[in-house]
């Protein structure tokens, strides 16, 4: 077995594990009752077998997996080859355990493993996380925030409010405020939120429903099976797989990295700007909640009449990657009201005040933008295994028709505009930023949609520019898309090694 065969199997088997252990908790997220208890255990039961199996063949897989590499490569690529192989075996061995109990756990007492589910239907690696990604701490003066960054708040939920109005936004934020303890950082930003909003309701500004386009453009999707209920890639009628095709390269498309956040007062391009939302599942995450604080969130204090599309659905399936269908939406000429001065978060270190001169500036008259909302897959791994499933093909093909998906859709709709984006799915979603500068710049170069990512400081973009020639140089024209997806998951080594960060360091000096 080759070091490539090896991944495969390491990766096919996280793929299970990952897109298993979401089915499980969706089973008992909202019941109890001896069907679901018994569903879940069989499942559990599965995994714990699957992993007993590969323990019971690790006296045949390891030595085997080191000769053939030996053969095939060198003593280093064959020691490695076997660390990792006996790291499998004992992660294997380790879940044969964890889900041997939680077989008897769902049976028995269900609520205790998973009675966070009717708060969060999340795996418990992503308790402590937000649902909607953040906006970046450092953004500058005058900026609205299109990057990430990590989150210190608690899980934050979806909101149920639909409003139809400025008024009933503003009566839902006066409802909570109430009911919160002063000087608490919930009930700061909640009342900074309502400050903006009422300045903007001051102008007499009317508030509509923007004009909605969905996107239903890529050849596969991931789709549950009625029967086994597992997730997994299905063509859909008269299509292929679009990753399939040979990469388009448009090399006179532009495209560049920049380390502030996207400003209509600072755009001199001339072009229509387009703004990502990294989005949630369901369109406007948290927005207007006491844990509601991200990029989205932040997006909807500056246009508000983007709240009637509150609950669209912009990924079916579930948040994990290869378990959910890319649905993006497109709003067209969204009202922008003023462009944000702080995160949401920062608004929580400032005194209740009206006066929010220094968290928002109003724009004279509202700037018409399109909002292309795409939700970037959720990862749940750890330390060393997070790195792996960063790089995973899973990760890279979910990431890959997510943003092909965004980038038809604004092609068709939106055809001379350009993407304003950034770290999509890099904060609490913890995708690896240049993986996805990377994955977003194939995407885009090969549709033909101009991009700008937004939120990279100089190392940062230098470190990105030179991983996409690292994993360029060695393709032969033509290549696939599919195929530079291989190389990025397989150039790991190059993108995450030391010597790119100091390379990177040094030339952005």
């Amino acid at each position: 077995m080759t070091t490539g065969a090896f991944r495969a199997v390491d990766a096919a088997t996280d793929s299970f594990y990952i897109a298993r252990l979401a089915q499980i908790r969706e089973k008992l997220q909202n019941s109890d009752g001896l069907q679901a208890r018994i569903e879940a255990a069989v499942s559990t039961a599965l995994i714990a077998t699957r992993s007993f199996a590969l323990v019971l063949i690790s006296p045949i897989y390891l030595p085997i997996t080191f000769v053939a590499t030996l053969l095939d490569k060198n003593f280093t690529d064959a020691k490695n080859s076997l660390g990792n192989a006996a790291r499998l075996v004992v992660i294997s061995f380790q879940r044969m355990f964890i889900f041997t109990a939680e077989t008897l756990l769902c049976l028995v007492a269900p609520r205790t493993v998973y009675g966070h589910l009717s708060a969060n239907p999340l795996p418990p690696a992503a308790a402590a996380s937000a649902t909607a990604e953040p906006l970046a701490p450092n953004a500058p003066p005058a900026a609205p925030a299109l990057a990430e960054a990590p989150q210190r708040e608690e899980t934050v939920g979806t909101t149920t409010l639909r409003p139809k109005s400025f008024q009933d936004i503003e009566a839902h934020l006066s409802k909570l405020i109430a009911a919160m303890p002063t000087e608490n950082g919930a009930r700061k930003i909640l009342f900074h939120e309502r400050a903006i909003l009422r300045a903007q309701m001051a102008k007499g500004l009317s508030f509509e429903r923007p004009t909605l386009h969905r996107g239903d453009m890529t050849g596969h999707q991931y789709r549950k099976d009625a029967k086994t209920g597992v997730f997994a890639w299905q063509a859909r009628s008269g299509k292929t797989d679009p990753l399939s095709n040979p990469f388009a390269s448009k090399p006179t498309v532009h495209f560049s990295m920049v380390k502030y956040f996207y400003d209509h007062t600072r755009d001199f391009s001339g072009k229509k700007p387009v703004l990502a939302d990294f989005a949630n599942m369901s369109f406007g995450g948290g927005a207007w909640t006491p844990t509601g604080r991200g990029q989205e969130e932040g997006l909807l204090v500056v246009a508000p009449t983007l709240g009637t599309l509150l609950g669209e659905e912009v990924r079916s399936g579930h948040q994990s990657a290869g378990s959910g269908s890319p649905n993006p939406i497109l709003a067209k000429a969204v009202p922008f009201y003023g462009t944000l001065r702080s995160t949401l978060t920062g608004f929580a270190e400032k005194s209740e005040s009206t006066d929010t001169a220094d968290l928002y500036t109003a724009y004279d008259t509202p700037i018409p933008t399109d909002v292309v909302a795409v939700a970037a897959p959720r990862l749940y791994s750890e330390g060393a295994a997070l790195t792996k499933e960063q790089f995973s093909m899973t990760t890279l093909t979910d990431l890959a028709n997510s943003f092909l998906a965004a980038c038809l859709l604004v092609k068709q709709h939106s055809p001379d505009a350009r993407l304003h984006s950034g770290k999509l799915g890099a904060g609490v979603f913890k995708n690896n930023p240049i993986v996805v500068a990377l994955v977003q710049r194939l995407i885009a170069q090969h549709v033909g949609v101009e991009l700008v990512l937004h939120g990279y400081n100089d190392a940062e973009a230098t470190a990105a520019r030179m991983s996409w020639d690292e994993v360029g140089k060695g393709l032969p024209a033509g290549a696939t898309l599919t195929q530079w997806l291989e190389t990025i998951h397989t150039k790991q080594g190059f993108i995450m090694g030391r010597d790119l960060v100091l390379k990177a360091a040094a030339a952005a000096r």
